[in-house]
């Protein structure tokens, strides 16, 4: 009998021993469990602050060199007939260099005898009266943008003459013609080559009077519209820096975009002269000003028009506009063939 209670206190402490071991076991795999989780959530959290801290230190600013993502932008004044642009802008240009550079900075000078503070063209009851007061305060500083791309346009010149010579280009000369290929978004792999100076001349050159004022009369309904006037935008260009300019009152909930904020109209005129000069989806644009120059033509803007169905959701109907814009508003535009014949002077 006592041998039977001590082999049954045995296997009775055995058992308990087992039980313990079990759930001492299941108890450890559960804290282990609860301490993966509670790590985890606060690493999400340490990575979600540091993203809300860098996209608050993000730099706010619009450059006409541009440094700006800009596409098209509608105004809400009814006036202007303005629709969300659908542009495929995320096409790569095949000419353009991975953008592991960005383009240098320049500075933007706005000569001293130019006014660049838009008007209030609202006082203009007579329409043909409004249309002249627009084109001529707006041509000097078309005209003026354009004579600083012209100059960097005679640098290039120049730098292909020099190679032609049989002239061997400086380390401050290739750096120069590298700058400007990231600025334009021309691939310069083959930097000094008579193919790289053929691409970035096609890049590397003016937006006809004719068609910047058509545009600009076009975007901003005469120089009308809330961000035309609280934005300095003529050309309804876009950023999407937060804080980077003025939020649309009707954009859609999911869109991220805002219309550009500018200093002055003449920075307005310079991001959008860069913009065409640079962005892929204004090849043609580009192309049918170059044809023209290698056949020693002035480079029309009615005809530069055709390259802008990307620029608008409305695509060769907006193409249309444009051009209908300039034939019909040509006789107020002033003389501005004058300034142009100087401007053209420069060949391929």
């Amino acid at each position: 009998m006592v041998i039977k209670k001590i082999v049954y206190f045995v296997a009775m402490k055995n058992t308990l021993s087992m039980e313990l071991r079990l759930i001492s076991k299941w108890c450890f795999i559960t804290l282990a469990y609860l301490l993966i989780l509670v790590g985890c959530n606060s690493a999400g959290s340490e990575k979600n602050t540091s993203n809300e801290g860098n996209q608050s230190k993000e730099v706010l600013k619009s450059e006409p060199d541009g440094s700006i993502v800009m596409i098209n932008s509608k105004s809400e004044n009814p006036a202007s007939g303005y629709e969300k642009d659908k542009s495929p802008l995320n096409i790569i240009d095949k000419e353009s260099k991975p953008e592991h550079k960005k383009p240098p900075v320049v500075a933007l000078e706005v000569p001293p005898n130019i006014n660049s503070e838009l008007p209030d063209f609202s006082k203009y009851k007579n329409t043909v009266n409004k249309k002249k007061a627009f084109f001529t305060f707006l041509e000097p500083i078309i005209v003026s943008e354009n004579n600083k791309v012209l100059a960097q346009r005679d640098s290039i010149l120049s730098l292909e003459k020099f190679v032609e010579d049989g002239n061997i280009l400086t380390s401050s000369d290739s750096a120069t013609l590298e700058n400007f290929a990231i600025r334009y978004r021309v691939d310069y792999d083959t930097l000094g080559s008579e193919d790289f100076f053929e691409k970035l001349l096609m890049h590397v050159d003016i937006i006809p009077i004719d068609l910047a004022l058509a545009q600009a009369a076009n975007e901003s309904a005469w120089g009308s519209s809330y961000f035309a006037r609280h934005g300095n935008n003529l050309f309804g260009q876009w950023c999407f820096t937060p804080g980077c300019g003025i939020v649309p009152r009707k954009r859609p909930k999911d869109d991220t975009h805002e219309v550009a904020v500018y200093d002055n109209l003449a920075h307005s005129i310079a991001s959008y002269i860069q913009y065409l000069n640079s962005h892929p989806v204004f090849r043609k644009l580009r192309k049918e000003r170059h044809e023209a120059r290698k056949k020693g033509k002035e480079p029309s803007g009615y005809e530069m028009a055709t390259g802008l169905k990307a620029y608008s959701a409305r695509g060769m109907d907006y193409v249309k506009t444009l051009q209908s814009m300039i034939k019909k508003n040509r006789k107020y535009m002033g003389l501005y063939a004058v300034n142009q014949s100087k401007e053209t002077t420069s060949g391929l």
